[in-house]
């Protein structure tokens, strides 16, 4: 079956080097004096589903061969997630051998609704591997291998995915990589090899139906998500209340002042109580300026994952039908692309097509078409180009028959993107992701832009650039972060009055949660004709506090964003702040608190595009660190009201509450 290796390479350069010397090793045929014979094979003993086995733990150290295999048929053969209470928990084995070894994973079997396995060394993440829900059970009947070096070592392997459940055949222990089963060849965790194994797209034929006319939910709930567990107080690299989430995805919210209304999509759930298994459902409602209320929102589809990077976006052509853009994270999940079947309604949609692309960015050109920015993981192998995440682009005069994809940038391991339309111009800010440490060093920033529909690409000097862009020096780089030892991670774009651009982004010293790695700048870099001034905004807890920007006709700098702390401090999000600035970011006037004495964190305000000042950002909350409950809320343009939209609905139409006044 198809199989999505999506890795997050933690202690990468020690991971590769133990790598190179045991290829080196395998290569010379060098057998090191060890306790071990040639190959050791340890076989799980319990191999009925849903039997408790006795441990957990496999101590390899000072073992002869027959006791160590006597100590795994105390295993189970199936690691667990958390849907499985009394079964969930991390394998770990212990070795301590006086020579460099190699040990094998034999994975023979995942469920399948999908799963992943995160592989440790030494609590350093070298690998996660992702399979995606599927028609059948997962059959990869292949070997995963991890370097150990000399002296003492620990390894765990451990499913996240609350449903996932993984098999393992049996566990090998080599003095080299040659000794291991070479059909198929055996995969290091984390390297490029198993991520060249990721398939192409599921075929449109064996996507489930969707489209047509779209149930009614009884109120609004957002999806709870999170993403790498890190083992301290802080739980997760990443999580929370993920309804507008992530800023790589716009736009979600769109004013139409033809009918008076704010259309929005978001990422909604299954779940009615936290203990509840998660799954996407893309859902879009909207805001009656008129009278006040939303709907009861419509669903449109459910994305089978708890994957909030398969959100939703939005976007409205030039007779008022609404599209929606519906992302996968990876290769391994569909698709889609939707169009209401009468303009400004969200009564009935059709399915206008099924493929794959990632972090989407649709953008409709007044009078041109869709310009539609987007990633396909592993899109520029055809060019030679081994990034992971690359930046494409496709047009389309009606949104039915488009351009083939065209690449826009593919940086050593890849890049991020933000971008918004000004006019007829689209521009974007990207990032890149450093090899080997990957995304979690993202650095940099470049910026482009295009004002003939796609057909030349330009830096903010308007010199036209050779696509696609492959090197970290290039003539659209406007900030060098790695020159000051600071990460990126880019938040907004927006443009100043005389149509010049300005980037909103925060920079830190790494990716994991927690004070240490503060502080948090917030800055902005703004294109003054000749030169980007870039200047200091505030700080904020936590690398993912998102907050949008917004220039406002008389020139003020708007910020609605979560920089205060919140009640779960250091994880994403916090209390919600209205800053201004009258001086293009010189100076910043903090306005107003616009939540306060939360229960949970507020994350991903959203900046409407056309956005109407009683319905200027949207974003939801969620527990930081566990998961919860997650609503919805909007402010105004003044920020003296925010209102939660109803988690449960009895009529066809709510008023929202307001929940803080000021």
């Amino acid at each position: 079956m198809a199989v999505l290796f999506s890795w997050f390479i933690g202690g990468p350069c020690l991971h590769r080097a133990l790598a190179q010397r045991f290829i080196l090793f395998s290569l010379l045929g060098i057998a090191s004096a060890s306790a071990t014979a040639a190959l050791w094979s340890f076989q799980p003993g319990v191999t009925v589903r849903g039997k408790k086995p006795e441990t957990w733990v496999l101590d390899l150290r000072n073992q002869p061969l027959e006791s160590a295999q006597a100590a795994a048929r105390k295993l189970s053969s199936r690691l667990y997630g958390s849907a499985e209470r009394d079964l969930h928990q991390p394998l770990v084995i212990q070795t301590g051998f006086s020579d460099p070894k190699v040990l094998g994973v034999e994975l023979t079997a995942v469920s399948s609704g999908g799963s992943d396995l995160v592989v440790k060394t030494n609590g350093v993440t070298v690998g996660r591997h992702v399979w995606p829900r599927a028609a059948r059970t997962h059959t990869p009947n292949r070997v995963f291998y991890v370097p150990l070096a000399p002296g003492s070592n620990q390894v765990t392997l451990e499913v996240t995915q609350p449903a996932g459940v993984v098999v393992i055949g049996r566990y090998l222990l080599a003095d080299t990589l040659a000794e291991l089963p070479q059909e198929p060849p055996p995969l290091l965790f984390g390297s490029a090899a198993a991520l060249a194994a990721a398939p192409a797209s599921p075929h449109p034929a064996e996507a489930p139906p969707t489209g047509g006319k779209l149930e009614a939910e009884d109120g609004y709930r957002g999806i709870w998500y999170y993403n790498q567990p890190t083992g301290d107080e802080f739980k997760y690299k990443y999580s929370g209340g993920f309804a507008t989430y992530p800023q790589q995805h716009a736009p979600i919210a769109i004013y139409c002042k033809e009918v008076q209304k704010t259309f929005f999509v978001y990422g909604g759930t299954t779940a009615r109580h936290p203990s509840d298994k998660q799954e996407l459902l893309h859902m879009v409602s909207y805001y009656d300026h008129k009278t006040g209320q939303v709907p009861r929102p419509r669903l449109l589809l459910n994305k089978h994952t708890e994957d909030a990077h398969d959100n939703p976006t939005l976007q409205v052509d030039d007779r008022g039908y609404l599209w929606i853009f519906s992302s996968s994270h990876g290769t391994g999940r569909p698709s889609y692309i939707h169009r209401s079947a009468k303009p400004w309604s969200i009564d009935e949609f059709e399915r206008i097509l099924v493929t794959n692309f990632s972090y989407t960015q649709p953008w409709h050109v007044p009078g041109q078409g869709f310009l539609f920015l987007h990633t396909r993981y592993g899109g520029g192998r055809p060019l030679g180009i081994s990034a992971t995440r690359c930046l494409f682009f496709m047009t389309s005069r009606d949104g039915v028959a488009w351009s083939d994809p065209a690449m826009l940038a593919g940086i050593e391991m890849g890049d991020y993107q933000v971008s918004w339309r000004e006019g007829r111009r689209v521009a974007s800010a990207f990032d890149f992701h450093p090899s080997p440490t990957g995304l979690n060093t993202r650095a940099n920033i470049y910026y482009v832009e295009t004002a003939d529909f796609g057909r030349t690409w330009r830096n903010v000097r308007g010199e036209p650039l050779e696509l696609p862009l492959t090197q970290t020096n290039n003539p659209a780089l406007v900030f060098d972060s790695r020159a000051e030892g600071r990460l990126v991670y880019l938040k907004d774009i927006n443009f100043d009055r005389e149509g010049r651009p300005v980037i909103l982004f925060l920079t830190s010293k790494g990716f994991e949660p927690g004070p240490a790695n503060g502080p948090r700048q917030w800055q902005t870099l703004r294109w003054t004709g000749t030169e980007w001034v870039r200047r200091p905004f505030t700080t904020s807890g936590n690398n993912y506090d998102h907050g949008s920007l917004y220039i406002e006709p008389d020139g003020t700098w708007r910020v609605i964003a979560p920089t205060d702390l919140g009640p779960q401090p250091y994880n994403p999000g916090g209390e919600m702040v209205l800053w201004t600035s009258a001086n293009q970011g010189e100076s910043w006037t903090r306005v107003k608190q616009l939540t306060r004495n939360s229960p949970y964190n507020h994350t991903y305000a959203r900046r409407p595009l056309n956005a109407h000042p009683d319905f200027y950002a949207l974003w939801a909350d969620g527990h930081g660190r566990e998961p919860s409950e997650s609503r919805l809320y909007f402010t105004n343009q003044r920020g003296d009201h925010v209102w939660r939209l109803p988690t449960t609905m009895t009529g066809d139409f709510a008023t929202p509450a307001i929940v803080n006044e000021r």
